[in-house]
């Protein structure tokens, strides 16, 4: 059997002759009976100087590509046809390679595609390509529920009404009065992510979590200071370990003002005040006229005496809910 074959802009002349029963088991010249039920006669790796053999430099990893070609002696006829997958068991067997396998003096890349292409021509030409590059895992042998979880820390700027300076001193006008509308500044809140990959998905868990904060101490950090905003997620096949599910956390960090996190503080202060008799409201007098701006109240809804310190109304507006996730290589 002779014929020319094309790969990779190259032209490959080849003569084979069938060999006999005694020699199938030398050299690159395959039976059948080595690779029980295929038709697959030849299989060789074609060298670097017939095609342009790719090393392609990423980080600290190196890739590269392998190039085999398998001819059938076309026996198989209509019944059982040649198959690309004799041509890749014929490559697996006679070079011991497999997804995984570490490339020929390399041992930081493995190897992560196999492909097989007929060559139209003739319909018994196969030419197999072998991908080599970084594991996705580390290594071969690492299942990806292993790896320890990813995390990192960035920030977010926001502006915050000022209640005191940096010494304590209240902010507020020569008459004791808060300023309208307050003074503001930029404040900075840390977003802690952590990206780790579980088995299972479970949807109703992000329903249930998306914007709650924190009711118990969690990552080292006081309650009420962690808002999750929602689980993001992100699943991917693998041909080993079936769906991987790569969840992203990320907690925003308030530590708030007087440590009260994530709970709304809002000045004690309004226009009207509750009667000492009657408790219904009426309004905050000042030099015998109602207040035309709001006054300081005491924190029980009547008008603040002279000098006093203000006072602040708690509010939690999100929900609270206890956070006990578990992320490997994260205590």
């Amino acid at each position: 059997m002779a014929g020319r074959v094309s790969f990779y802009r190259h032209t490959i002349d080849i003569k084979i002759n069938r060999p006999p029963a005694a020699l199938s088991t030398g050299g690159f010249l395959l039976s059948i009976a080595i690779h029980t039920g295929m038709t697959i006669i030849y299989c060789k790796e074609l060298a670097q100087e017939q095609l342009d053999h790719e090393t392609v430099e990423k980080g600290t990893t190196r890739e590269y590509d392998r190039y085999f070609l398998c001819i059938s002696d076309g026996s198989g006829g209509a019944t059982s046809p040649d198959r690309p997958q004799d041509a890749l068991n014929a490559v697996s067997s006679t070079y011991s390679v497999v997804r995984g396998s570490a490339y020929p003096g390399d041992s930081t890349s493995y190897c992560k595609n196999i492909k097989c292409a007929r060559q139209e021509e003739d319909g018994l030409s196969f030419f197999v390509t072998l991908h080599y590059g970084q594991w996705p895992y580390g290594s071969p042998t690492s299942s990806p529920f292993d790896q320890p979880a990813q995390w990192g820390i960035t920030g977010r700027t926001f502006q915050q009404i000022v209640d005191c300076d940096y010494q304590g001193q209240k902010v507020l006008n020569s008459a004791g009065d808060p300023f309208l509308p307050g003074l503001v500044k930029d404040m900075d809140r840390a977003i802690i992510t952590i990206t780790q990959n579980d088995d299972f998905f479970n949807p109703s868990e992000e329903i249930t979590y998306a914007n709650c904060i924190n009711s118990n101490s969690y990552l080292g950090l006081p309650a009420y200071t962690l808002k999750l905003p929602f689980i993001q997620m992100q699943a991917r096949w693998d041909a080993q370990y079936g769906w991987v599910y790569n969840k992203t956390w990320q907690f925003e960090y308030n530590a708030g003002s007087n440590s009260n996190g994530w709970k709304d503080y809002v000045l004690d202060a309004g226009l009207y005040e509750l009667d000492t008799t009657t408790g219904k409201r009426k309004p905050i007098m000042v030099s015998n006229s109602p207040a035309q701006t709001p006054q300081l109240l005491d924190g029980s809804g009547h008008a603040a005496a002279a000098g006093a310190d203000p006072q602040y109304k708690t509010f939690t507006c999100y929900t609270p809910l206890e956070f006990g996730w578990s992320f490997r290589g994260i205590s």
